[in-house]
């Protein structure tokens, strides 16, 4: 814009020499914006088609943004066709500016989109939970707490409002699997029972074992001397504590990220050594001990790793399958009543 305006604002340029012979002479006989005679009073007079052309250029790049805001005051048009040409760039100018508007203004209702219905999702879950009770009030403060703490955290790990959830559920299971596993690798391989196995023991255990579950301020993953059905291990966000054993009342809380790992390497089911509580709202990788048993036994490669005999105090064992390492096809059964033993 910036050269065709200089070339408008010439008596001759590249436009005139489309025009007739008569019509060059009557234009060049206008008052051009180049042509006209500029300076203050007691000051050199000039005009901007004698000015440097740098400097001319510059000009017009100056002249064109100011319009796309403005009309600036350094220079207006002197004719009809110069006039005709603002109009008209005006015009384009003024649609550019309200459409670039509008894009930005979409873009950042978009990041503040879902922030907003959530927002509103929870006003309305607030003002359920005031009036649960009707006349005599609403739940309990600790309640209310806890209720909005974890929908606070589901929204934040993106389970609720997330426009991708609906999409991924789409995929093919092996996609899906693929996906689970590489968010949950690192923190596989972070437990000495999996990372014994190799890393194509990892893929299995993700896909047959492990589920992603999200928890609540105030839940016990684990109990003093009760069944450890399954490991839990802290994905991102959450804050598990384990608490001292009733022998111990002068112990502190200890602050984990795994919890009953240990029941995975033997076969026998076992206890939890420890009572152990998620404090805020967490995200957790669950391994289900049965279905990972039945894994590692049904695969001869894997089997070797895991403890057959019991190896554990006897306090820690709660039910003995008093069986002995037997053939594989027996075996295999025998896998299946435990899983089926450890599952009731």
């Amino acid at each position: 814009n910036a050269c065709i305006w200089w070339m408008v604002g010439k008596p001759e340029s590249l436009f005139t020499q489309f025009l007739s012979d008569e019509a060059q002479l009557k234009f060049a006989q206008m008052p051009h914006w180049t042509t006209v005679l500029r300076g203050g009073t007691g000051e050199a007079r000039w005009r901007w088609l004698d000015r440097d052309r740098t400097e001319q250029y510059i000009f017009c790049f100056y002249w064109t943004l100011g319009v796309m805001r403005t009309m600036p005051a350094e220079v207006t048009p002197e004719n009809q066709p110069e006039r005709v040409y603002v109009m008209v760039f005006m015009f384009f100018a003024f649609s550019a500016f309200a459409i670039c508007v509008a894009l930005i203004t979409q873009t950042f209702f978009k990041f503040s989109e879902r922030k907003r219905v959530f927002d509103d999702d929870m006003a309305q879950v607030r003002m359920y939970m005031r009036s649960l009770k009707g006349d005599e009030g609403g739940a309990s403060e600790k309640l209310q707490a806890a209720v909005k703490s974890y929908l606070r955290h589901l929204y934040d790990m993106r389970k609720i409002h997330a426009k991708e959830s609906s999409m991924i559920s789409h995929l093919p299971k092996h996609l899906q699997s693929q996906l689970q596993f590489e968010r949950l690798e690192q923190r596989l391989s972070g437990l000495a029972v999996v990372r014994d196995l190799g890393k194509k023991a990892a893929l299995h255990v993700s896909e047959f074992c492990c589920e992603i579950r999200d928890v609540p301020q105030g839940t016990y993953l684990a109990r003093y001397k009760r069944h450890a059905e399954a490991c839990w291990v802290l994905l991102s966000k959450g804050r598990l504590h384990r608490l001292p054993p009733p022998h111990d009342p002068d112990g502190q809380p200890v602050e984990v990220e795994t919890v009953d790992h240990d029941c995975l390497r033997v076969w026998r089911t076992t206890c939890s050594r420890y009572t152990v509580v998620a404090t805020m709202p967490a995200e957790l990788m669950r391994i289900d001990k049965a279905k990972f048993v039945q894994l590692v036994s049904t695969h001869d490669e894997y089997k070797s790793y895991l403890e057959w005999d019991d190896h554990t105090d006897a306090e820690d064992i709660d039910v003995d399958f008093n069986f002995e390492r037997t053939p594989r096809h027996n075996a295999q059964m025998d896998s299946m009543a435990a899983t089926a033993a450890i599952l009731a």
